[in-house]
């Protein structure tokens, strides 16, 4: 009692001390007062999204002198433009569909499926629960959807056999945010509007994640392994040592033959796949009819990801129409195949999607205003400039990247942060030779593992409410977790090949790429010049750049303004000795007439519609 007590004293004298600093700091100049803003927001609860808004608006009427209406048309009218984002759409239909599978049957029968692949391992039942969450983040595109549509399912099930609280909620916690990283992503989605200084496909983006998916998905299951062999040696005695680590050898020599299977030769991949599952049959418990049938009773639920990858690498459609093709695949396989829900119920569930997508462009809006506001201020450009000086290698400015984001995704929400930092940060990255591809995948596997720092960790509150256990318990039962996913975050960050070589191999055969459309404008241009791989738009300055430098092909190469003063000097001086009295019209200009003849100024405007 005493303890609640002195608790309701202290809250009136920290409220009191923030707003007397807060009053205080708005007399110290403007950014006293935006500091004063963000204090006096903070204490009042307001949401993240109306905070953005407000410093948004200050910063313009402080530093950019904006005090009437008319002068924020600009700043509206490209708010406006995110409506002429095509690849917008994609976001509202994963999320229908991924709300409908979650309270469809899917996730059960994406648990079975995993059960049967891996139970005969040591550790199988929670290395389960990881395949579980990466089959249905490939559904979902959500790392809350999934930690409770396969917790909700897995944690009762883990306890029953034994494991801890502690290791199956940080376990189920930390899988689930995985829901971003393995697409299709809703990050992935939204990070080619965010940076428009480069064109990234969308179904680029979505293949670069499979590699770094499969890193922090592969660590998570070795941990589950080192659990399960402690565990079978504790019960069985030191003589289950060696079965155990032979069977775990088996398994995680099976795991690139699964992904060559997918990323190399088809015909290749499915002669090692079943030579490989005829080993697993010979030598350990592994039943594969146990597997076929599972995989019969899943089968709806197992072809959505496997035919949106494939669908997407082979060109046949593009995210926006896997998305759409998803929402009628989820309300078909649960309605009327699996009979898990009535239709009536799908309307419900589409009106709830369209209250977080709702939520969702407010926050768009009050970032990209913030981000258009830096913008104006040529912040992104001194930064630029700012790390250029410093002289940092690559390396060195990923780690410093690395740590910021990870504080980042303490205090701010994925969403949030890629519209704020973003624009930033990507300028940065190119203009040191940094694949804009690899930085997004760098960004959102940061931001992943933000969703499992406190304060504001959204797994972790979700987490809390689903196992019914304290916010300390559940941040304890993560920590080991989070440290293994950071070393995943360092390979993935230090081998670009695991997101972009990979993406590269499977986009690059396509004959005619169906690229989604985006608005060319880009926000920020200033690192265009070191944009590797080529698959970016130029802009006029950079064509203009390329042909003064000669950086045309050798066979069509454009003359420079001297050279073409030369050669008018040369065919000037030739006419002359062929005719005393040229007409003046009629000097020559460029040799470009098809058999090699020099047209003349009238010729020249004549063809152009001149005259």
């Amino acid at each position: 009692m005493t303890g609640a007590v002195a608790e309701g004293r202290k809250s009136p004298v920290v409220m009191g001390i923030v707003v007397a600093l807060a009053v205080g700091l708005a007399f110290t100049g403007k950014g006293g007062i935006i500091v004063s803003i963000i204090l006096l927001s903070a204490l009042l609860g307001v949401p993240l999204f109306v905070l953005i808004g407000i410093v948004t608006v200050a910063c313009y009427v402080l530093w950019a002198g904006h005090t009437e209406a008319v002068q924020f048309l600009n700043l509206i009218e490209r708010i406006r433009s995110l409506a002429d984002q095509a690849t917008l759409l994609a976001v509202p239909f994963f999320i229908m569909s991924g709300a409908v599978m979650s309270q469809g049957q899917i996730s059960k029968k994406l648990i079975d499926f995993a059960r049967a692949c891996v139970g005969w391992v040591p550790g199988g039942l929670p290395m389960s629960a990881v395949l579980a969450c990466v089959f249905f983040a490939a559904i979902s595109g959500s790392s809350p959807a999934t930690v409770v549509a396969i917790g909700a399912m897995m944690g009762p099930t883990l306890l029953a056999r034994g494991y801890s609280e502690q290791f199956s909620h940080g376990l189920l916690t930390s899988a689930g945010s995985l829901g971003i990283l393995i697409p299709p992503s809703i990050p992935m989605i939204l990070y080619p509007i965010v940076y428009q200084g480069s064109f990234i496909e969308v179904e680029r983006l979505f293949m670069a994640g499979y590699g770094p998916g499969a890193v922090i998905a592969t660590i998570l299951m070795g941990f589950c392994f080192v659990h399960g062999v402690k565990q079978a040696v504790a019960d069985e005695g030191r003589q289950a040592l060696a079965k155990a680590v032979a069977r775990g050898a088996l398994f995680f020599l099976g795991i690139p033959v699964v992904v060559l299977n997918f990323t190399g030769i088809p015909g290749e991949g499915i002669v090692k796949l079943v030579a490989y599952l005829a080993l697993l049959q010979w030598k350990t418990e592994f039943d594969l009819r146990v597997v076929g049938r599972a995989f019969v009773d899943g089968f709806w639920a197992i072809l959505f990801p496997v035919g949106i990858y494939y669908g997407i690498q082979s060109g046949l459609f593009n995210a926006i129409e896997a998305a759409a093709l998803s929402v009628v695949y989820a309300v078909v396989v649960e309605v009327y195949v699996h009979r898990a829900m009535p239709l009536g119920k799908v309307p419900k569930i589409f009106q709830e999607t369209g209250i977080f997508l709702g939520s969702l462009l407010v926050i768009m809006v009050a970032a990209l205003a913030f981000s258009e506001f830096l913008e104006e201020r040529q912040i992104p450009a001194e930064m630029v400039a700012w790390i250029q000086n410093m002289d940092l290698e690559p390396w060195q400015f990923l780690l410093i990247l690395n740590l910021m984001l990870l504080v980042v995704g303490m205090v701010m929400d994925i969403l949030s942060a890629m519209f704020v930092f973003v624009p930033l940060l990507a300028p940065i990255a190119v203009s040191l030779g940094i694949d804009p591809l690899h930085f997004g995948i760098i960004f959102i596997v940061n931001l992943e593992i933000g969703y499992l720092t406190p304060p504001v960790g959204l797994n972790l509150f979700v987490a809390s409410t689903l196992f019914n256990r304290s916010m300390g318990h559940i941040m304890k039962s993560v920590l080991p977790f989070m440290v293994l996913m950071f070393g995943g975050l360092m390979v993935i960050t230090y081998w670009p090949a695991l997101s972009v070589g990979i993406a590269n191999q499977l986009m690059d055969h396509r004959d005619a790429p169906r690229q989604t459309p985006s608005v060319p404008t880009p926000l920020d241009d200033s690192g265009d010049d070191d944009e590797p791989t080529g698959r970016g738009v130029q802009s006029i300055d950079e064509m203009m750049r390329e042909l003064e430098g000669g950086g045309a092909p050798t066979t069509m190469r454009v003359q420079t303004l001297e050279e073409m003063m030369l050669e008018l000097e040369e065919d000037g001086d030739e006419a002359d000795s062929d005719a005393d009295d040229p007409p003046a019209m009629e000097a020559p200009m460029m040799d470009i007439a098809p058999t090699g003849r020099v047209l003349t100024m009238e010729e020249m405007m004549e063809a152009a519609g001149l005259e």
